[in-house]
């Protein structure tokens, strides 16, 4: 009978609760969010369905237009628009509300009669949003803003909202000269420059330099180079009047990049160059006008030599799963550990001949990315002997990496360090060719006991 009474205690605790949770929290839950959007500036905005945006202020009217995914500019000119600066517009107006609202004011104390600048914002089902601001209070942070339709409530709203408005067209626009590159697409790159000048294209076993020499490349620094040029950013956008043009060194320009994506030809031209402001100005066809970016990205710029592919095992980090160590008496053996939601990690198996505190200190990412970023300084001749002489390689460190179902990939040897270089030498087991490298690559993979001798 006890138990029973206790079963009967237990359920009306239970239905309380829930009635607590359905009918009072649940109820103050609602009751803030409908406070929230009473308090929203736009309420109802979706930040990721805005596509038309109309605005007047400092930077004159404009006129933007979501087209298929991709925003461009259509009033006062025809130009690719910046997608980041569009995205953060319509979510500081999506997520804005006002501070305060003066009921049955008049609009023309607080300069609503002829505003100083405007929002329109439409959605993809044709909603209109639109907000007018005045002049500032008196703190000066905020400003009086109106609702269309609503012509009796001031509102007050952060400056921050009327600055949005007051960009200027430069603002809006992408400032990416050669904006219209696929990286992946791309299969050949030509650089024409005064100091540069080589080709490198991309057939079915990767990327190579054409000329002025003939050699494997490394493609993730090929992308890098892509990439840099892709989302390099002016400093100004001017008209490319035939004067402009002139002025700029880019009426006959003779320095080109040019990118190929299959048959079709993207090309971009070099015009002068401003010492003082180091910039130099370009154009290309991804859109109109002449740009001026920091010259960087053109002195910068790798030469051939740097986009060789140097390395003693070219294997691509990701590919390597195991990692067995052996030096001067001393073996360990690591594995990549792969757990869902996570990403990979390293975890040693085995270790012998090294103590717990140094065990602690070993980074088997770290051998692995010294391994695959691991390049020759010098290939060494065999046909001069090479193979008969002692480079050490019998007290070196011997690592061999793993694959797919524990498949060996590769095994490099360390030998001694040159007598009058800053450099060791290196062996591929599988090749058996013969390097040399920069000797910092035993102090990268950070092993104890390991020194460079």
């Amino acid at each position: 009978m006890k138990g029973k009474q206790i079963l009967i205690a237990f359920i009306a605790l239970c239905l309380i609760g829930a009635y607590y949770f359905f009918f009072e929290v649940k109820k103050k839950q609602d009751d803030k969010k409908s406070e929230k959007q009473k308090e929203a500036l736009f309420a109802g905005l979706d930040k990721d369905k805005v596509s038309g945006i109309s605005l007047f202020g400092a930077g004159g009217k404009i006129e933007l237009k979501n087209e298929k995914g991709s925003w461009f500019i259509d009033k006062p000119l025809r130009a690719p628009a910046d997608k980041n600066f569009i995205d953060e517009f319509t979510g500081k107006f999506s997520s804005g509300d006002y501070k305060d609202k003066l009921d049955n004011a008049s609009f023309s104390e607080y300069g609503l009669v002829t505003p100083a600048a405007g929002v329109l914002l439409t959605d993809a089902a044709g909603k209109k949003y639109e907000a007018n601001f005045g002049i500032p209070t008196t703190t000066g942070e905020n400003v009086y803003c109106s609702i269309a339709g609503n012509t009796t409530t001031v509102y007050i709203v952060t400056g921050i909202l009327k600055a949005e408005a007051d960009k200027k067209i430069f603002d809006w626009r992408d400032k990416r000269v050669m904006g219209n590159i696929d990286t992946p697409a791309v299969t050949e790159v030509s650089v024409h420059l005064k100091d540069k000048k080589f080709r490198i294209v991309k057939g079915a076993g990767g990327w190579s330099v054409a000329e002025p020499f003939a050699a494997r490349a490394r493609a993730d620094r090929i992308g890098g180079l892509i990439d840099t040029l892709r989302t390099a950013q002016a400093k100004s956008i001017e008209d490319a009047t035939a004067a402009n043009l002139s002025a700029r060194g880019l009426g006959t320009p003779s320095e080109y990049i040019l990118f190929r994506e299959g048959k079709t030809e993207k090309k971009f031209y070099f015009g002068a160059y401003d010492r003082k402001k180091t910039t130099v100005f370009c154009r290309g066809d991804y859109q109109d006008g002449i740009f001026e970016l920091p010259d960087f990205f053109v002195k910068n710029m790798q030469k051939p030599e740097d986009l060789m592919d140097k390395r003693i095992a070219p294997v691509e980090e990701k590919a390597i799963l195991g990692l067995d160590v052996k030096y001067a008496s001393r073996q360990l053996s690591a594995v990549k550990v792969f757990k869902k939601n996570a990403a990979p990690s390293w975890e040693i198996k085995s270790a012998s001949n090294i103590p717990g505190k140094e065990k602690s200190s070993i980074s088997p990412s770290s051998i692995s990315y010294g391994l695959v970023n691991l390049e020759f300084a010098q290939k060494i001749d065999e046909k001069n002997g090479a193979a008969a002489q002692d480079y050490g390689f019998a007290s070196g460190c011997e690592i061999t990496a793993y694959g797919e179902q524990n498949k060996r990939l590769f095994t490099v040897v360390t030998g001694r360090k040159l007598a009058d270089k800053d450099e060791i030498y290196v062996k591929n087991i599988d090749t058996g060719a013969v390097f040399t490298t920069a000797s910092r690559f035993i102090t990268n993979i950070n092993l104890p006991g390991l020194e460079v001798k």
